[in-house]
C-alpha cells in the first residue's frame, strides 16, 4: 500500500468533497492550522497518558481532538445538509463550557500566568496557541472571502456556522486544563 498520492506536486489538494483547490488558498490555510492544533492535542494527550492522576484530562483532550475533527468536516462540508445536522455548534460548545467548569483549577487565578510550570501544561499551552491560530484563520477566511461564495457555500452562511465561539471557548478550555493540571502533578505555576 502506498502512503501517498502525488495528486498535490503541482500545488493543488482536494478540500471537502471533490473540490481541488490551490495549496495557497486561504481555506486550506485554515485546514493545515486546523491539523496543527489537533496534532498539538495529541501531543499533550500523550503526556497527560504517562500519569495516572491526569487520566481524566487525557480523557478531555482526546475530546477536543475529536471535536475539532468533526468541526472542520462540518466547515469543509458546509453545503451538505446530513452533515450539517449531525454537528451541533450550540451542543458541543454547551460541553467544551461544561469542561471547563469541571477542571477549572482549585486556586482562583491571582496573576497573569505565564505557560509552562509542568510538562504537560506547556504541552497543552502550545495546544492552545495553535487552537487560537485556528480561529484567527477562520476569521481571515470569512473576511477574505466577504461577499464571494466559498466552496460553493454563500459567506453569511458559512459564517453564521457559530464555529468561532466554539473556537474560543476551546482555546479556554486548553487554559483550563494546563492549569488543572500543574495542580494535580503538583507542579507551581511561573506568574509574572
Amino acid at each position: 500500500m502506498r502512503y501517498y498520492s502525488s495528486n498535490g506536486d503541482k500545488g493543488m489538494t482536494s478540500f471537502g468533497r471533490s473540490r481541488i483547490l490551490s495549496k495557497a488558498d486561504i481555506s486550506i490555510e485554515f485546514v493545515g492550522n486546523l491539523d496543527k492544533a489537533q496534532a498539538a492535542l495529541g501531543f499533550a494527550a500523550a503526556e497527560a497518558a504517562k500519569h495516572p492522576v491526569t487520566h481524566e484530562i487525557n480523557e478531555c483532550l482526546v475530546w477536543m481532538q475529536r471535536a475539532l475533527f468533526q468541526a472542520g468536516v462540518t466547515i469543509m462540508d458546509a453545503y451538505d445538509t446530513k452533515s450539517r445536522a449531525a454537528w451541533s455548534w450550540e451542543a458541543q460548545l454547551h460541553e467544551v463550557e461544561r469542561f471547563c467548569e469541571l477542571f477549572a483549577p482549585k486556586e482562583p487565578l491571582k496573576a497573569f500566568v505565564l505557560p509552562g510550570g509542568s510538562e504537560l501544561a506547556a504541552r497543552i499551552e502550545l495546544a492552545r496557541v495553535a487552537i487560537r491560530e485556528l480561529e484567527r484563520s477562520y476569521c481571515h477566511l470569512i473576511d477574505t472571502s466577504a461577499g464571494v461564495a466559498f466552496a460553493g457555500i454563500e459567506t453569511d452562511e458559512f459564517a453564521s456556522m457559530d464555529a468561532l465561539p466554539f473556537f474560543n471557548r476551546l482555546s479556554s478550555l486548553a487554559f483550563v486544563l494546563a492549569r488543572r493540571s500543574n495542580e494535580l502533578l503538583e507542579v507551581s505555576e511561573r506568574n509574572l
